[in-house]
């Protein structure tokens, strides 16, 4: 009877292993999808790859726009120390104190508040073709990547049209 359990445990075993790899590899093919994205606000233009993240449902509270997450290191190409570093609303430029939202997100059972920029166009690119979506841009200044990419985009906003 223990070499049967023992043959039944391994079959089992090899059952679980194989669906983990069925779901591993189906999960990758829709979930680890990345576009390249354009952001243009004022005269300055950054073009980015992007992660699709069907996890990221932030929305700008203004607007009920969807997020557009980019990294603190990737927005010091387009936007100014003082947007960036949002601590003196005197130092702001004019020109975006309009555009400026505070977004809330929760991480990890934490709510926190992020600084958003509401930019003129953001272009998803598809090949040579490239579609304009409303979204805001938000920095985060965490360290490290969002796997291997500096932007997060949300899955409805890139992927719905298209």
């Amino acid at each position: 009877t223990n070499k049967k359990a023992l043959l039944f445990s391994v079959i089992i075993l090899l059952m679980i292993g194989a669906l983990r790899l069925f779901v591993m590899i189906f999960s990758s093919s829709l979930n680890e999808k990345n576009v390249k994205i354009v952001i243009d606000i004022h005269d300055k233009r950054l073009e980015v790859e992007a992660l699709v993240d069907t996890g990221n449902l932030v929305k700008d509270p203004m607007n009920m726009n969807p997020v557009i997450f980019i990294k603190k290191d990737i927005a010091k190409k387009i936007f100014s120390k003082e947007v960036i570093e949002l601590s003196h609303l005197d130092t702001l430029p004019s020109e975006y104190r309009k555009r400026i939202r505070l977004i809330p997100i929760t991480r990890i059972g934490q709510t926190h508040v992020m600084t958003g920029v509401r930019v003129d166009t953001v272009t998803v690119l598809n090949g040579e073709k490239g579609e304009t979506i409303d979204a805001t841009v938000v920095i985060d200044k965490e360290e490290g990547t969002f796997g291997g990419y500096f932007a997060l985009a949300p899955y409805v906003a890139v992927c719905e049209n298209g």
